[in-house]
């Protein structure tokens, strides 16, 4: 896909907007956008995530706790917007990254920028 082409498929009003571009039962392939505002903290207890930063500017917090999750689905559990103890870093494009399952984790855009960037999930 070109670059507008992603553009176009991952637009939805709202603070985080992705498309997924291809889905398997063990895996699956999404492009992302997310705003430096809306953004949880979530985990993904069975899946791990391969991501690589298309552009823009954001942080990636992770390994830290959530006070008072939702566990509505225990596979993918939410948090709100904040974490307790995990490590912050700065992402730019071109950054890859591997997020384990069941990492606690919060994706957001640096205030008044946007990050991008591409997710190859897979099972564990």
């Amino acid at each position: 896909m070109t670059q507008a082409d992603v553009t176009k498929a991952a637009y939805r009003p709202g603070p985080v907007n992705s498309t997924v571009v291809s889905d398997h039962e063990n895996y699956w392939i999404e492009f992302v956008k997310r705003g430096d505002t809306g953004n949880r903290v979530e985990a993904h207890n069975h899946w791990v995530d391969y991501i690589t930063v298309l552009a823009g500017e954001g942080t990636l917090t992770y390994g830290g706790t959530v006070a008072n999750p939702n566990m509505t689905n225990p596979n993918e559990p939410r948090g709100e917007t904040t974490m307790t103890g995990g490590t912050k870093i700065m992402l730019h494009p071109g950054d890859y990254l591997v997020l384990p399952a069941g990492m606690w984790h919060i994706f957001g855009g640096t205030p008044g920028n946007t990050l991008s960037y591409v997710i190859f999930k897979a099972r564990q």
